[in-house]
C-alpha cells in the first residue's frame, strides 16, 4: 500500500476516547481498553499516544511502566483499517521509544506480548533486539449465564482455598525469589503482562477486579467434607469444652511467630490463579492465570477447585451477562486438564479463531 500521508502523532486526551474506540476491537472480543481508557490516559505514568490525518485519529499505542518503573511494556497498540500498512504504527512505536529513552531515565528494560496470531510481526520485534522470555499456552471459552449452574463431579472436595492479600502475595514474591517453586521463571505473566516478583507491582495485581485465589498442599486438603484444618490462633480447648487462653508476655516474640507461620503457609501453596475482570463492549472479558506446582496437576481436584471459584466470582459480577474466559498456563500445566475440568463445568464452547499461545519478549538494551 501507499505511505501515509502527513501524520502527527501527538498524546493521547480524553477526548479521544470516541475517536479511539472507533479504530474497532483488535482483540476478537476481549478489547480491554474500552473498560481502561479512561484510567490509562489519565495515568501520569502512563504514555499514550494517537496518530492523526486531518483532524481524524487513526491510531492508538501506549507505554506503561512495572517493576518500580524499571520495565515498560507497549499495550493495546491499534490502527485504523484503511490505514495499515502505511507506516503509522511504525511512527507511534517510534516516538513511544523516544519518550521511553529521554524521558524515562530509569527504565532498563521494554516489553511487549504477542500470540501465534501476530507471529507475522515477530522478525520485526527480535530485530529490534527484544528476546523471548516467557511462553504461555492459551484458551479462550465462552462464558454463558446457562453454565453457572453445572457442577463439576468433585463437589464433595473441601479445598482450603483461599483469597490473597496484598501481605500474602509480598511473602510470595520473597519466598519466590529465595526457592522458585511456582514461579520459576521468578516473573509473572498475567493479563499479557511480565511482572517481576516485586512488591511495587501488587497494586496492579490485586486491583479493582483484579485478584487471586490459592491453595495448599494435599497434606491441607480435606476429602470427608469438613472444614479443612488450621492451626490454633492461640486458644487452646480442653476435652472438657472449657478453653484455656495462652498468655504471650513478649509480643515481639508472637509477632515474629505470627510472621513465620504465614512464610510456612505461602511455602505450602500448590496452586495459585489469578484473575481480571473487565467489562465489553458486547459482554466481558475474565482473564484467568494459572500457576502451579507439578503435584497440582497430577490431580483434577486443585485445577476444578479453583475454576469453580472462578466462575462463582464471575457469575457474582456478571450473572445476566455472556462472557469470554481466557485462561494462560504454564507449559507444563497440560491443556486438555484445563479443557476437561472447564468443560466438567459446562464451559465447553471454543471463541472461534482463538490462539494456542502467548509470548512476552523484552530487551535491555535501550538506546539513549
Amino acid at each position: 500500500m501507499s505511505s501515509a500521508p502527513d501524520v502527527t502523532i501527538r498524546r493521547a486526551l480524553l477526548s479521544d476516547e470516541a475517536a479511539v474506540m472507533s479504530l474497532g476491537d483488535v482483540y476478537s472480543g476481549r478489547d480491554y481498553l474500552f473498560a481502561l481508557y479512561s484510567d490509562l490516559v489519565q495515568d501520569p505514568d502512563t504514555y499514550p499516544v494517537v496518530a492523526v490525518v486531518n483532524n481524524v485519529v487513526v491510531g492508538f499505542y501506549l507505554t506503561e511502566p512495572f517493576d518500580g518503573g524499571v520495565t515498560v511494556i507497549k499495550r493495546a497498540g491499534r490502527v485504523a483499517e484503511s490505514y495499515r500498512g502505511r507506516g503509522v504504527f511504525h511512527l507511534m512505536e517510534a516516538e513511544l521509544e523516544r519518550h521511553t529513552a529521554h524521558e524515562r531515565s530509569q527504565v532498563m528494560y521494554e516489553a511487549v506480548a504477542r500470540t501465534d496470531k501476530v507471529d507475522h510481526l515477530i522478525d520485526r520485534f527480535l530485530s529490534k533486539g527484544y528476546r523471548p522470555v516467557y511462553r504461555k499456552g492459551i484458551m479462550n471459552k465462552l462464558l454463558k449465564p446457562s453454565n453457572y449452574g453445572r457442577q463439576g463431579n468433585n463437589t464433595h472436595l473441601t479445598l482450603d482455598l483461599k483469597e490473597m492479600s496484598r501481605q500474602d502475595l509480598s511473602l510470595m514474591f520473597h519466598a519466590e525469589n529465595d526457592e522458585p517453586r511456582l514461579f520459576p521463571q521468578k516473573r509473572l505473566f498475567n493479563f499479557y503482562l511480565g511482572y517481576r516478583l516485586m512488591d511495587e507491582n501488587i497494586p496492579s495485581i490485586l486491583c479493582k477486579g483484579g485478584g487471586a485465589f490459592y491453595s495448599a498442599t494435599k497434606n491441607d486438603v480435606r476429602t470427608d467434607g469438613c472444614e479443612p484444618y488450621h492451626k490454633p490462633n492461640g486458644n487452646v480447648q480442653s476435652q472438657n469444652g472449657s478453653s484455656h487462653i495462652r498468655t504471650i508476655d513478649n509480643r515481639s516474640s508472637s509477632a515474629d511467630s505470627n510472621m513465620k507461620a504465614k512464610i510456612n503457609d505461602v511455602k505450602r501453596i500448590a496452586m495459585v490463579t489469578f484473575y481480571r475482570f473487565l467489562p465489553t463492549r458486547t459482554g466481558y472479558l475474565y482473564f484467568l492465570d494459572v500457576y502451579a506446582t507439578p503435584e497440582a496437576v497430577t490431580s483434577r481436584d486443585y485445577l476444578q477447585s479453583h475454576l469453580q471459584r472462578h466462575l462463582f466470582t464471575a457469575r457474582r459480577h456478571f450473572p445476566k451477562t455472556n462472557g469470554i474466559l481466557c485462561v494462560a498456563h504454564d507449559l507444563h500445566i497440560p491443556k486438555d486438564l484445563i479443557s476437561s475440568s472447564l468443560a466438567q463445568l459446562g464451559i465447553c464452547e471454543d471463541l472461534e479463531g482463538q490462539e494456542d499461545f502467548q509470548v512476552l519478549y523484552e530487551k535491555n538494551d535501550i538506546k539513549r
